[in-house]
């Protein structure tokens, strides 16, 4: 036997210690029946000297369900363009290419103990869409199922979670304005969920750790605290907080009474909590005869379909839905390989796509 080769011991390396060929060496360590005794005692006394070792093969995790059952206790889940519509098409996509079927159970059902607890009864896996409902999700924990949360949270950490990077996010996004002179910039928002709420501390942390002054009061602009002054009824801040405000977050319905108000007065910039409610600013601005973006930015989050095809077309926050879809249903299957130890908690990377509704404020001084 040859003396031991320096560096990497490999196939090639056995096979020039022991004289033999390649292939010779690859059935002796996959302990192949037509080797003969000489040169398997060859290969396996060259495995020894070199003290080579063998890659393990990777783990393929079985597949335990065939079937998932997605939730999601939004009120207006199937609006052509909308955030939600895109989710529910990816995971549909993936489910389909991994031989998987959805099954899914919109707000009618999953507000509704008993019919929840009849289908959960019944289901293998559990992906829940943009929510952080505690009262669904400690439901859909008695039943310990495979689960990941898409798009929202548990605030109790007990169940898989998958979410854009909403602070970094909106943090990213402040900082583009900022480096087009928007010093003035307010971001309107409805914090009736813990993703809406990163948003508006991103967008913050951005001003404050450039050093540029921020009045939170002024600069931050909640729907839920507008929409008591709007409707004293409570109607419109309860359809606000049970999800039925719409995929714009009541923002139609409001914008009036925030231009009237002055609440955009000063500002050279107003970053929205979504592309929907982007859209519907951008509209309310032009019916008063404001131009976008000559008078004043609109920024959005989420890229949805509408926002490249509108007039200006929208800078926004793109996610990327399609591979967020993949790693949900990675998580989930090894969720139900008991591959996890612990319940984890991901963000996933988002990006600025710009479009035109941004006015570089420094190039035209």
């Amino acid at each position: 036997m040859q003396d031991i080769p320096k560096g990497k011991i490999t196939i090639s390396t056995l096979a020039e210690m022991s004289g033999v060929s390649r292939a010779t060496v690859s059935r002796v360590l996959n302990d192949h029946a037509s080797v003969n005794n000489e040169a398997r005692e060859k290969v396996m006394a060259a495995v020894k000297a070199s003290g080579y070792c063998r890659a393990l093969p990777r783990t393929r995790i079985a597949m335990r369900f065939n079937q998932v059952t997605i939730i999601s206790d939004e009120h207006t889940p199937f609006v052509e363009g909308s955030y939600l519509d895109a989710i529910l098409r990816v995971l549909r996509d993936e489910a389909e290419h991994l031989g998987i079927s959805c099954n899914f159970v919109g707000r009618d059902l999953a507000l509704e103990r008993k019919r929840l607890d009849e289908i959960l009864s019944r289901a293998q896996a559990v992906i829940v869409v943009g929510s952080d409902n505690l009262e669904l999700i400690n439901q859909i924990k008695l039943y310990e199922l495979p689960t990941v949360i898409f798009n929202g949270s548990d605030p109790q950490m007990e169940l898989n979670s998958l979410t854009p990077d909403s602070e970094n996010g909106m943090m990213l996004l402040g900082n583009y304005l900022m480096e087009r002179g928007h010093t003035k910039a307010c971001i309107l928002n409805a914090h009736i969920k813990h993703a809406m709420r990163e948003r508006s501390y991103g967008f913050a942390r951005a001003f404050d750790e450039a050093g540029v002054p921020f009045d939170r009061k002024r600069q931050i602009i909640d729907l839920c605290a507008i929409a008591p002054l709007v409707d004293p009824s409570g109607a419109l801040y309860h359809s606000l907080m049970s999800r039925q405000g719409g995929v714009d977050f009541g923002a139609a319905k409001m914008l009036p009474y925030l231009i009237d108000h002055h609440y955009f007065d000063g500002m050279t910039a107003i970053a929205c909590v979504c592309d929907a409610t982007a859209i519907s600013v951008i509209k309310a601005l032009q019916e008063r005869g404001i131009k976008v973006p000559e008078d004043i930015s609109v920024t959005g989050f989420d890229d949805i379909v509408l926002s490249s095809m509108m007039t200006p077309a929208l800078t926004t926050i793109h996610i990327d839905f399609q591979n967020m879809a993949k790693t949900a249903f990675s998580m989930l299957i090894r969720s139900a390989s008991g591959s996890f130890p612990m319940p984890v908690r991901a963000y996933t990377a988002v990006t600025i796509k710009e479009r035109a509704s941004v006015r570089n404020l420094k190039a035209t001084r």
